[in-house]
This record gives structure tokens, sequence and C-alpha cells, in this order.
């Protein structure tokens, strides 16, 4: 099945970070790639004052240069790193027409393919388990592998050996065959990839990636992709209303209600593609999707900002008063909870108050501290932690469960691969 991971993208350094402050200042919620994207396009004509009201914003601007005047160039300064695996070499040979992307590919040469997944088309998704058999599929994979295998020990035999070998044997494996690969390309690039290879009639698996990508890219700048992801959403919810089940989820749809199409939209985009594609709320307003905590985070943040509370060029989190002043924040909700739960009514809703206000205050304290992208894998991997200690359910007094001999740490240091 293929997995899209986000692993670069354009960041600002601190000497151009320092530069806008003084010629553009941040308006409040603009990502990294939005205001590069707008300070190159305002060094044409050294407008960083902004004049026009219709363009005083980097949404505003993006929009009008880019979507509006097809100005594609200033996209181009910014740029995405994606890690794509469990994709077929059918994939590769589409992705690969796109020219202006750069790709670094898993060699068939240097990499033994003995026990390669090979990966079925969405197609075949709608046949059971029994129907799948019949197709034959199942003994052609085998009889390929066999096959593979037997190519390799003949060449061996005649002294043939290492990637002479498996160049050869890799002849026989099929278009199914799995394959990792490393893809690069500006903004530019791929917004006429995403905008092509989203459309309902393009190859299914590509289509897959193709939101995916488009998802996760939304989430880092929303100003130049989330038009497009919200076209997209749109068609897809229209589809359900018309009950037409095409396109890139026809096959995941559970039902066909075109009263229900919001739910089913969540639903399919969590069931459709297996990194879990979700839309940014941010920006698809018409549709209600389920968010993720990620999401949470990143709409405290931005209340933050809009308060003044946050700076996202200067966290300051080096600096003790911000820290004890964020501190005192959680504590004060931390007490109010303590008191709903203590309380002797049976009433929830203030218990229930009190732990989202806990929530909103951790969330901002990440926020500030430049974690808002850290907080959902780094609970996720306190839970599988938490789990092995259920391997011995070493219970303590007081109820608390310890750590037994099969206890596993949580690993955060994971999360900072650079250091802090």
């Amino acid at each position: 099945m293929p997995k899209v991971t986000l692993i670069a993208s354009t960041g600002l350094s601190s000497v151009f970070r320092e530069l806008l402050q003084k010629k553009m200042p941040a308006v409040g919620g603009e990502t990294p790639a939005a205001s590069l994207i707008e300070f190159a396009g305002r060094n044409c004509y050294q407008s960083f004052h902004r004049p026009n009201e219709a363009t005083n914003t980097p949404e505003k601007y993006i929009h009008a240069t880019v979507h509006d005047k097809k100005h594609y160039s200033i996209l181009e300064h910014a740029s995405a790193s994606f890690l794509l695996e469990g994709v077929t070499r059918a994939f590769l040979a589409e992705i690969t027409r796109h020219r202006h992307l750069s790709f670094s590919v898993e060699s068939q040469r240097f990499v033994d393919s003995e026990s390669a997944e090979f990966v079925l088309p969405p197609a075949l998704e709608v046949l059971t388990d029994e129907e799948l058999v019949d197709t034959g599929v199942f003994e052609a994979e085998v009889e390929i592998r066999e096959a593979y295998r037997r190519i390799k020990e003949a060449l061996e035999r005649k002294g043939v050996t290492g990637k002479k070998a498996k160049e050869a044997a890799r002849s026989i494996l099929p278009n199914s065959t799995s394959v990792s690969m490393v893809v690069s390309g500006n903004f530019r690039a791929w917004l006429e990839v995403l905008t092509r290879r989203t459309q309902p009639d393009v190859d299914a698996e590509f289509q897959a990636v193709a939101m995916s990508i488009l998802v996760k890219l939304n989430k880092i700048c929303p100003e130049v992709f989330g038009s497009l992801l919200r076209e997209r959403l749109e068609a897809f919810v229209e589809d359900l209303r018309n009950n037409q089940r095409g396109g890139v989820f026809g096959t995941y749809l559970p039902g066909e209600d075109p009263d229900e199409a919001e739910r089913v939209l969540g639903k399919a985009y969590k069931e459709a593609d297996t990194v879990g594609v979700q839309a940014s709320h941010r920006v698809i307003d018409e549709v209600k999707l389920e968010p993720t905590i990620t999401d949470a985070v990143t709409a405290v943040a931005d209340w933050n900002i809009e308060a003044g509370q946050l700076d996202p060029y200067n966290l300051k989190w080096d600096e003790l008063p911000h820290c004890r002043q964020a501190v005192d924040f959680l504590r004060e909700e931390v007490n109010e909870v303590e008191l709903a739960a203590m309380s002797l009514e049976d009433d929830r809703t203030e218990l229930l108050d009190g732990i989202a206000d806990v929530l909103f205050t951790l969330f901002g304290l990440a926020a500030k501290a430049g974690l808002t992208d850290k907080v959902e894998p780094a609970f996720w991997e306190i839970v599988r932690s938490n789990q092995t200690k259920l391997i011995d359910n070493k219970v303590l007094p007081g109820g608390k469960v310890g750590k037994g001999p099969h206890y596993e740490p949580p690993n955060l240091a994971q999360f900072f691969p650079e250091g802090w």
C-alpha cells in the first residue's frame, strides 16, 4: 500500500526572518513558504509595504498573483520533498513524465527483489478474497518469485553474481512490484502535477498518492494549495450527491445517501489513503472533517498569534518569564479541573469545560515551545510505551500501573533528529 511521508520543506533562516520583520512584517498566521513566496514577488516591485488592500496579506497576494494572474514563477522559490513507499513500478513510469520533479529511486540492480511486495491496483479491491484467488493473481506472484530466484541461481552457478544477476532477474518482475523513492519539487512543479493527477480520469494509484501529497502540501502552505484541495473535495461531495461512485475514493464509499456526504467524506478520507489523508479544517470550511490532534494544536497556535501571545518567528522559549507565564496559565486551568472533579453535583459540564481549557492551554504551551507538529506523534509514542506496561500488568499501591520487565520507554528523541 502506498505510504507518503513529507521529509523536507522550505524553511526560513534567522537572517531572513529578521529581514522580514524590517521590510515586510508578518500579518499573523502565514506559513514560512507563503512568506518567502510573497517576499519574492514583492521584491520585483519593492512593494513590501503592501499598498493595495486587495493583496495586503500573503493569502490574498498569492491568490491574486498566482491563481488569478498565473504568475507561477514565484512559486519556484519554495519546495518540498516526499518519501514514497509501497508505490508500484507502473506509478514510477507515470510520475517520471513530470520532468520538473527530481527523483532518487530504489535500484532493482542492487536491492534483491525476491521478497519484494507486489501491490494490487485499487480496482481489484472491489473483489472479495475468493474472487481475487479465482483471478490467479496470487499464483502468478508465487510463480514470478520462483522464476526470479531460479534466474539468479542459474547465473550464480555460471559465476554471474551480485547486481549482474539481479539486473537479469528483474526483467520478469511485473509493473505491480513495490518501489521506494524520494521525490522533490518546487511548488510550481507540484501545483502543476497535482492539478492534473488528482483528476478522476487519472490512474487510480496516482490519484491516491497525489491526493495524499496535496493534503500534506496544504498543511505547510494552504495559501498555495488550499484552493485546489477545496476544489477537489467539493467535486467529491458533488459526486456523492449525484450518486456517482467514481474517482479516487470510489471503491471506499460506504453507502449512497447523499444527505450524509459530509460523514462519508470524513470516513473515505481516513480509509482511502493508508497514511491517513485528512483535509485541513482551516481551508475546507464547508466540509466537516474529523480534525487530528495536530489540527487542534495548529488552531490554538493560530489563536495565540492573533491574540498577540505568540510570534512564530521568535518563540522566546529560552526566556524564563515567557516559560513561567505559560506554566502559570496551565496551573490555573488544572486547579479548575480539580475543583470540578471534586464537586458533589452530578453535572459533568464544568469538568468537561475544565478539561477542554487544559488542552487549549497545553496546546498553546506546545506552540510557544515550537512543538506544534510533534505533539501528535509524541502522544501516540507515549500510548505505545504505556501499552507495554500492560504486558506485565504490575499494579502499584494506589492503582497506578507500574513498569514491568517488558516495559519499553517512549522514544521521544526520534522527533528531534537534529537535536533541540
